[in-house]
């Protein structure tokens, strides 16, 4: 049951991270056996080794959140984050048919992803509630507390 956890948590976060499928150097060097581990390491792991520190996932933080803002109003609505999820979907898929990506599990709601990330519960998503989600599920992912996500803290 855990182990399913983490892999749901896992797809959330690189799904509402992504806007476009971004050819990760390292990836050619991993051998995981899990998928969602695999995915999100290749993802955010821009030093090649093997794991990803909170700078490397944030890194990019600022220029996901202006891409999902559509109208740049500094607030994500319901409306712009279905409609970045569903065109970076297609981007990645797009992507994959000559560049594939590691294997991941299905994809979530992504009703249900906004919800999370909407915080305060108002119907948009602020920068600061972007950050703090995701500040929040590295936390909680960071297992042994040492600033890092590698192949231990998903298993």
């Amino acid at each position: 049951m855990y182990k399913k956890i983490v892999v749901a948590v896992s797809i959330l976060v690189c799904n509402t991270c992504a806007y476009a499928y971004v050819e990760n150097p390292c990836k050619d060097g991993y051998q995981e056996n899990n998928p969602a581990n695999h995915y999100f390491i290749t993802r955010f792991d821009t030093n090649c080794d093997k794991q990803v520190t909170q700078d490397e996932f944030t890194a990019s933080a600022t220029e996901r959140f202006k891409h999902m803002d559509i109208n740049g109003d500094k607030f994500i609505s319901l409306e712009e984050f279905l409609t970045r999820y569903a065109d970076d979907q297609v981007k990645t898929n797009l992507a994959a048919k000559t560049k594939p990506e590691p294997s991941s599990p299905k994809s979530p709601d992504p009703e249900k992803v906004f919800t999370k990330l909407d915080v305060n519960g108002d119907k948009k998503v602020a920068e600061a509630e972007y950050y703090e989600s995701r500040n929040k599920w590295f936390a909680e992912q960071d297992k042994n507390k040492d600033g890092k996500i590698s192949r231990e803290d998903t298993q």
